[in-house]
C-alpha cells in the first residue's frame, strides 16, 4: 500500500474494515527524505539540505 498522505493509525483502520491484519509497516520516506539503505534501528544526522527540506517556506504554508 502506498499512501501520499497519511494520518494517525490510518493504515491500521482501512485494513481493519476489510478484514485484513497488519503484521507489520514500514516508514521508507516522510517529506523529501527517504531511508535508502539506512539498516533498521539505525539512524544518522541530517545534512543542512535535508533539515531545509523539512521546514516550510518562511511565512507560508507548507505546499506539496
Amino acid at each position: 500500500m502506498v499512501m501520499r498522505e497519511g494520518r494517525k493509525r490510518e493504515v491500521r483502520r482501512i485494513c481493519r474494515a476489510v478484514e485484513l491484519k497488519v503484521v507489520r509497516l514500514e516508514r521508507v520516506r516522510i517529506g523529501g527524505l527517504s531511508l535508502g539503505t539506512l539498516p533498521s534501528g539505525a539512524w544518522r544526522e541530517l545534512t543542512g539540505e535535508e533539515v531545509a527540506r523539512l521546514r516550510p517556506p518562511a511565512g507560508g504554508k507548507r505546499t506539496k
